[in-house]
């Protein structure tokens, strides 16, 4: 009986680990988001960065319209560290986008993908 425990409680760790652990490490010193064209509002962008002592945010970018890009400097955030880009439609919902990557320092930016509408946000990095 306590083998069966100990290893429902070693599978429950695998698998949060598995699903709360930003699944890509890269070098960025850019964290982006691109508006699709077909999206149907205008947005705007923020990164939220989960350091060792807590999570912190970025201010907001001012509303940039379809067809843009918007982004920001994550060049500071220590290897190790994870962060993933908010894409707010104006007036409408916020969306925390996917991925979350984990940093490994040095140039390149991560781009995520939004689309859809103001009430039902979409926000992926192409893969």
């Amino acid at each position: 009986m306590k083998m069966w425990k100990l290893m429902a409680a070693c599978l429950a760790l695998v698998l949060a680990l598995t699903f709360a652990w930003p699944m890509q490490a890269y070098a960025y010193d850019k964290s982006c988001v691109s508006l699709l064209v077909g999206a149907g509002y205008a947005a705007r962008m923020r990164t939220q960065i989960n350091l060792p002592g807590g999570t912190v945010y970025t201010e907001w970018t001012g509303s940039f319209p379809i067809g843009q890009t918007r982004c920001q400097d994550v060049g500071w955030v220590p290897p190790g560290a994870s962060f993933v880009a908010e894409v707010n439609a104006v007036l409408g919902e916020t969306k925390t986008c996917t991925p979350g990557i984990t940093q490994a320092g040095g140039p390149g930016s991560a781009v995520w993908q939004a689309w859809g509408t103001t009430l039902n946000v979409r926000c992926e990095m192409p893969g």
